[in-house]
């Protein structure tokens, strides 16, 4: 429904950190000829929780008139305020975006029956396909997976899960108990793990720049059965440089490097600090 590969794709922002649209549709179509099949505009890498509403509105529209028609745009949407996000989804429901990227509330550590009755909720509103997005690291809580096969029944437009964790037999033993779900890994470390876990695809940050290398790891993988070790071996210590801060300030370092958009974020992020500068302009040189 989505591809293999889903770039969780960067804002980028001019001088005044207003919203760059000249750089960001020049970035979509860029990563569209080197291999993403689908985008998450508006996630963490995205910048989300600096962005308002309207803004990401905007964004998902600009993006839906750039991208050729068989790219699918997945909106980042989703606060720990479920009303908040309910009324978002009912304004989403009328636009053109393809699906949501629905994080577990963070912050607040909701019990399992609450994860189960938020997402029910938002299901119940939903007009589109939801992906669920686990991230322990981010939020203190992620979906068990009894709590997860409620909702793939109980739900009408459940279809997918991210799981970004390095717990990768998460992933196999989803697709054991629900193997029509979609399951993408979310950490880029782990690509070919994923995969080897019967997973569906990954959700990345390092295809903001890297998609070629990444496409051609798992074209080698799945098409021509070959593990190719030299370069999962470099895709996996560049995914370990671009989390050396926080993210994604060392991904549009490096998107920045290459004259690609602005090193600009916007508070309480800051662009990546020196000394880690010059270990990536180490390695990029």
């Amino acid at each position: 429904m989505f591809g293999k590969i889903i770039t969780a794709i960067v804002t980028p922002f001019d001088e005044n950190k207003n919203i760059d649209y000249r750089a960001f549709g020049t970035l979509l179509k860029k990563l569209e000829q080197e291999h993403t099949d689908a985008f998450v505009v508006c996630g963490t890498t995205g910048e989300a929780p600096t962005l308002s509403f309207k803004e990401k509105l905007s964004l998902f529209s600009f993006a839906k008139r750039i991208v050729n028609k068989n790219t699918k745009i997945i909106a980042g949407i989703g606060t720990n305020n479920t009303a908040e996000t309910i009324k978002q989804i009912k304004i989403l429901n009328e636009t053109e975006v393809d699906a949501y990227l629905i994080t577990c509330p963070y912050y607040n550590k909701p019990s399992q029956e609450g994860l189960y009755m938020h997402f029910k909720s938002i299901d119940e509103i939903s007009k589109k396909p939801i992906i669920l997005y686990n991230i322990l690291s981010r939020c203190g809580v992620e979906i068990n997976i009894p709590t997860l096969i409620r909702l793939y029944n109980d739900c009408n437009n459940i279809i997918g899960i991210k799981h970004a964790s390095t717990n990768i037999q998460y992933i196999s033993s989803i697709k054991k108990e629900l193997p029509n779900l979609l399951v993408y890994g979310g950490e880029d470390r782990y690509i070919l793990d994923v995969f080897k876990n019967h997973g569906d695809g990954i959700i990345s940050v390092l295809t903001n720049f890297y998609g070629n290398e990444v496409y051609e790891l798992i074209d080698d993988y799945l098409e021509h059965h070959f593990e190719n070790i030299s370069l999962y071996e470099y895709i996996q210590t560049l995914a370990e440089i671009i989390f050396i801060e926080s993210s994604p300030a060392p991904i549009k370092y490096i998107l920045y490097k290459h004259k690609l958009i602005l090193n600009q974020l916007r508070l309480p992020l800051v662009p990546l600090s020196t000394p880690f500068k010059q270990l990536i302009d180490n390695i990029l040189d």
